[in-house]
């Protein structure tokens, strides 16, 4: 089975190690990665890139509480679709272009731990903060979807990608989904 993390859980200090431990019987899990569309074409033939081959940073030469926010230059982040919609945004920004959101089928062995996480996992990292990262590249392969519409915060029918790939056996980790795990 697939955990497609869809959103970050609520109350995360209290339920971390249930989470944790919940995430951690899923082997492949969907995650996202938001960035400008004026990168589409180029995501899609080559895949995801960390920017040591790309030379563009969304936080170059930015600071926070004194010290550097800048990414690891041999890593492509990876994280909720919530959090890659905020990181897009900050692409968009910078970058101009719209927003873009791509959904990635990834192999929880692969993800390292976000460097900024309180955490060292990779998993413990996307629990907590709903973000991780891979080494440098993601093949076009684990692109399985992607949405240039920004208007997805909606019920789940409206957060429709363009399905590159068809999956079966997926669990959608949604807050409503969340809310029954606890009852």
């Amino acid at each position: 089975m697939i955990l497609d993390f869809v959103d970050e859980p609520f109350g995360k200090e209290q339920l971390f190690q249930e989470m944790f431990n919940y995430f951690n019987n899923f082997e492949k899990i969907i995650l996202y990665h938001g960035t400008t569309n004026l990168f589409k074409d180029q995501i899609l033939s080559e895949g995801l890139k960390s920017r040591k081959f790309l030379s563009n940073s969304v936080y170059e030469g930015k600071k926070f509480n004194g010290k550097s926010i800048e990414s690891n230059p041999n890593l492509v982040y990876v994280g909720s679709l919530s959090t890659a919609n905020w990181l897009g945004l900050k692409a968009v920004n910078k970058y101009g272009g719209d927003l873009i959101i791509f959904k990635l089928l990834l192999d929880k062995k692969e993800l390292l731990p976000d460097e900024d996480s309180k955490k060292t996992g990779a998993l413990e990292s996307l629990v907590w903060e709903g973000s991780a990262a891979t080494n440098s590249k993601i093949s076009p392969e684990r692109i399985i979807g992607y949405n240039e519409t920004p208007e997805y915060y909606g019920k789940e029918s409206e957060r429709e990608f363009l399905q590159l790939k068809y999956l079966d056996d997926i669990f959608r980790f949604t807050n409503e989904n969340y809310k029954k795990l606890l009852n």
